[in-house]
């Protein structure tokens, strides 16, 4: 087995996996407010009262936190 194989291989099998779920983190992202309706819609037919959420938009920050 040449080198060039090796290359390749590990390649794929360490591309794919980080491929597809960075598509599945996108596709998540993008579908955020319908999952968490639907889930919240379950969520309310299955328990008394009626639980709300405003927005549900989360966001990623670089900065840290300081709690000083």
């Amino acid at each position: 087995m040449t080198k060039r194989f090796w290359k390749k291989l590990i390649l794929l099998v360490i591309g794919v996996p980080i491929l597809l779920l960075s598509i599945l983190i996108s596709i998540v992202y993008i579908k955020q407010d319908v999952i968490v309706t639907e889930l919240l819609k379950t969520a309310n037919e299955d328990f008394k009262g009626k639980i709300e959420i405003k927005d549900s938009r989360t966001s990623f920050s670089s900065k840290s936190y300081k709690p000083f």
